[in-house]
């Protein structure tokens, strides 16, 4: 585990955006250099709450994906609703699952927005470290980080040749394997490769009818070439191009755990009731898999007093998700849709020089995204009459943003006064836009219904107050800010296609970053408290449409304390430890739609009134510890052990009552690295106790349904470095 102060341990190589200084004694902690407000700065100086998890921490916890980063940081509750993240980060959040609908926490890879939500849970393929930013970064991250932003920073390429791999086997037959390959091949040009790949047993299994299809493995592949080209000593360009492949069918699996279901009605339905862990009943094929082909070119010039950047990113992705919504083998209801995006980006940035006395930096930015269902059916054989078997809508939402930003940093002898801001303008348009009936075939049973485009602009000035005080080793800071969120339409039922207004929120926090005992422990507060109106999200409601329907929530409250602790006990032991505890309360939700459950029946679409109600996805106390041993042997080997404990109090997923009951998660490996420092061996089990927890968990009219999150998980690793 990683605390917001410092990581467990060094990447194998040192890199100079997230360079790691030595410390001067044995047993001192390590500083990490960070890049959270566009500019290289040691952590311990940056007045905003951050956790900066190194690739090292990322390899022992066996973090793989930007979603299990929640085990890392206590603030961050990261689920998913089938294909798409539906990350919150202090309580804020979105569980909508719709193209053009973004989340509220904001994801980055190497400075490039990833704007769709089915393509936010990224593979940490070749990380040098991760930055969870929380609170709003409405200034210099700009929309849709509401509540903060995860910024992933692959590992760069250096002159100096490295090679290195992995090999796993674990339980559910797993195989997995990456490789790396970097240097130079000419005094200005250093290349690098970077894959890995992952195919395991599916941990559900399956009840189905013999004629159903359902996959049963998962896989996943992804490869990156990324080079850095310096022409001359004042520009650099550095490029990258990655294709990310998944398939799973735990992605697309609910299992339905509502016992007194109309479905297990021996009057109505009649079908058998199985709930148990991780066995699904279905008879449509229930699985997700998505393609990913991203680019992204960062441009550095360097003219002395000033300094030039240029960020350009593109993203192609194309998504499938098949579920079946009952639980049962009987064709009551399922969901086939596709998804698809296109995203570019264009963001430049001028900023001060090393030697100015006044840190600033301005910039403009472009976004360019069309995303949409290509489609998406609903399908039945007893909800839609004969011969019609399915629902189908299709439709495509385009965005365009502007952006112009500006923030700069002022020194008073120990304060220093940060002001900044930020102009956004959102426009977006739903086009092309039907919806059809289709057969069991899949034809089209009479003629299909088109809407007409709608189009949207809305304008946001999220601007942002910092003040801090250094004292010796300590640190004190205090921001007031603001964050926006763009308004979105409802692309699954384009008759009912809103647009919801944009989300946004107030935020004031007060924190502290202190070093202790000669740097041997670093310690960190924060508090805040947030005001939010308008609060998008998803809802439910079979009177108005088959499909999801998007909302505004009204107004919310939100107020936390955050503390974390990082200290070397020994000179062999470290220790890192964070808690959370947070309030969240709807101030203004009066219609709030649900579900009533009668027993033996169908679950009746309701309206509540949520005002005093929690927020979903927000537990009140969150806990997060670790410890790390490394021994150095007298024949020079090296032996290592971790152990980690996460405890989540619960939460509540949406106003009908459903809950997370509390869970524990524990951690543990083993490693030795043999004499050379050249090859590693690690044994390592997740999950130790096989916490019950779940991905995501919603009502339909028939069904609770549930989809599981991973059991215990096991293997053992082989590590080769050159």
């Amino acid at each position: 585990m990683a605390s917001s102060e410092t990581a467990i341990a060094q990447a194998p190589a040192e890199r100079k955006a997230a360079q790691v200084s030595q410390p001067q004694e044995q047993g001192v902690l390590e500083d990490i250099v960070v890049t959270a407000q566009k500019r290289s700065e040691r952590l311990q100086d940056v007045p905003i709450a951050i956790t900066a998890v190194s690739s090292t921490a990322i390899e022992r916890g066996r973090i793989s994906t930007t979603q299990d980063l929640q085990l890392l940081v206590p603030s961050l509750q990261y689920t998913s609703l089938g294909t798409s993240a539906t990350p919150f980060l202090r309580g804020v959040g979105s569980d909508i699952a719709m193209p053009n609908a973004e989340a509220s926490v904001a994801t980055y890879i190497d400075g490039v927005y990833v704007a769709h939500t089915v393509a936010a849970i990224q593979q940490l393929l070749g990380v040098e470290r991760v930055e969870v930013l929380k609170g709003p970064q409405g200034t210099l991250y700009g929309r849709n980080a509401t509540g903060g932003a995860i910024s992933v920073i692959t590992r760069t390429p250096m002159q100096e040749l490295e090679a290195g791999g992995t090999l796993t086997y674990g339980n559910y037959d797993r195989i997995e394997g990456s490789a790396y390959l970097s240097g130079g091949i000419a005094d200005n040009l250093v290349v690098g490769v970077y894959a890995a790949g992952s195919m395991r047993d599916t941990f559900v299994k399956h009840i189905t009818p013999a004629t159903t299809d359902q996959p049963d493995k998962e896989k996943s592949l992804a490869v990156r070439g990324k080079f850095v080209f310096s022409p001359t000593e004042t520009l650099k360009l550095t490029g990258s191009i990655e294709h990310v492949e998944v398939r799973s069918p735990e992605g697309g699996t609910f299992r339905n755990v509502q016992s007194d279901s109309v479905l297990y009605n021996p009057l109505v339905f009649d079908q058998p009731r199985i709930i148990e862990r991780r066995v699904a009943v279905n008879d449509h094929p229930s699985y997700s898999r998505s393609n990913q082909t991203s680019a992204a070119l960062r441009t550095e010039a360097d003219f002395d007093s000033v300094r030039l950047l240029a960020i350009t990113g593109y993203r192609k992705s194309t998504f499938r998700l098949s579920s079946d919504l009952d639980g049962t083998q009987l064709p009551f209801l399922a969901i086939f849709g596709d998804q698809f995006g296109k995203q570019f980006s264009q963001e430049v940035q001028l900023l001060s020089g090393p030697g100015s006395p006044v840190e600033w930096i301005a910039g403009a930015y472009y976004f360019n995204q069309r995303a949409g269902f290509n489609p998406v059916t609903t399908l039945s054989n007893l909800l839609f009459p004969s011969p019609v078997t399915g629902l189908s809508n299709i439709a495509a939402v385009r965005t365009r943003s502007y952006a112009a930003f500006a923030q700069a940093t002022v020194p008073i002898n120990q304060f220093r006064i940060t002001l900044g801001g930020r102009y956004t303008v959102d426009k977006k348009r739903i086009e092309d836009a039907s919806s059809f009936a289709v057969d069991a075939a899949g034809n089209l049973v009479g003629a299909a219904t088109p809407f007409p485009d709608e189009a949207k602009t809305w304008r946001a000035f999220t601007p942002k107050l910092t003040v801090d005080y250094k004292t010796g080793t300590t640190l004190f800071y205090a921001t007031a800010s603001k964050g926006f969120k763009s308004g979105a339409f409802n692309i699954a039922t384009p008759a009912d296609n809103g647009p919801v207004n944009p989300e946004k929120l107030t935020a004031f926090e007060i924190g502290s970053k202190s070093r202790f005992n000669g740097g041997r422990i670093a310690f960190e507060t924060s508090a805040y408290y947030y005001k939010m109106k308008d609060l998008q999200v998803q809802v439910f409601d079979p009177s108005r449409s088959a499909s999801a329907l998007l909302e505004n929530a009204a107004s919310a409250e939100l107020y936390g304390i955050e503390a974390s602790l990082s200290a070397t006990l020994t000179s062999e032991l470290t220790l890192n430890t964070a808690v959370a505890w947070e309030h969240t309360r709807y101030k203004n939700y009066p219609q709030a739609a649900g579900f009533v459950t009668t027993p033996g029946d169908f679950n009746q679409s309701s309206t509540v009134d949520a005002t005093g109600f929690k927020l979903p996805q927000a537990p009140e106390w969150v806990v997060s510890s670790s410890l790390d041993y490394r021994k150095e042997l007298a024949n020079g080997g090296i032996i290592g052990a971790s152990g980690s404990w996460y405890y989540n109090d619960g939460f509540f997923w949406h106003t009908d009552g459903s809950r997370q009951k509390s869970y524990h998660l524990v951690k543990l490996s083993l490693d030795y690295t043999l004499p050379g420092e050249h090859i590693m061996l690690r044994a390592f089990v997740t999950n130790l106790t096989q916490a019950k927890r779940a991905n995501s968990v919603f009502y339909t009219p028939t069904s609770l349904l549930y989809q599981e999150a991973e059991p215990r998980m096991y293997g053992i690793t082989a590590i080769f470095t050159y």
